[in-house]
């Protein structure tokens, strides 16, 4: 015959299990509730309309090389230009950082994004950001722009869609 005790320790340990898995699973919502308003608010910024000006202004700058590019376009020269790159670029180097994070999956970023937009980008500025790391003794300036438009490019090549070459 089943003891009371036995009955008490069942419930209490049927209790703790349905406990857990409640807390389980309103913390698994809650993430993918973060997870999709940081979507939604990245969106929000690609979307603005100051940010969109400022990415067509600064996207295919006309430059010979990087000595040509600090004539044109240096914050001392052109801070404008300076302004809306470098929010064109933080803007990449920060979702590639969470991706890097885990907390945005790729595949989101990659819609986000529209497949090629961090690619053709990061393709556009990579001398510029290549010699500024070494002109500043600083290795690490914009690397997760660079893994960003690496992940994009991998991402492509899993799809099958025409690759991009970022390395030499």
């Amino acid at each position: 015959m089943i003891e009371i005790s036995l009955i008490r320790d069942l419930v209490a340990i049927f209790g703790v299990i349905a406990g857990l898995t409640y807390y389980i699973m309103t913390v698994r919502n809650a993430n993918k509730a973060r997870k999709m308003t940081l979507l939604m608010q990245l969106r929000q910024v690609q979307q603005d309309t100051e940010y969109l000006k400022g990415t067509l202004e600064v996207w295919k700058p006309d430059f010979d090389d990087y000595d040509d590019f600090l004539r044109k376009y240096d914050s001392s020269v052109n801070p404008d230009h300076y302004v809306k790159r470098t929010k064109m670029w933080n803007f990449m180097d920060g979702i590639g950082y969470l991706v890097n994070q885990n907390l945005i999956d790729m595949e989101s970023v990659y819609h986000l994004m529209q497949g090629t937009y961090t690619i053709t980008a990061w393709l556009t500025w990579r001398p510029i950001i290549e010699k500024t790391r070494e002109q500043s003794n600083n290795p690490d300036y914009m690397i997760w722009f660079e893994y960003l438009a690496d992940e994009m490019s991998k991402m492509r090549d899993r799809r099958g869609l025409p690759s991009y070459k970022l390395h030499i």
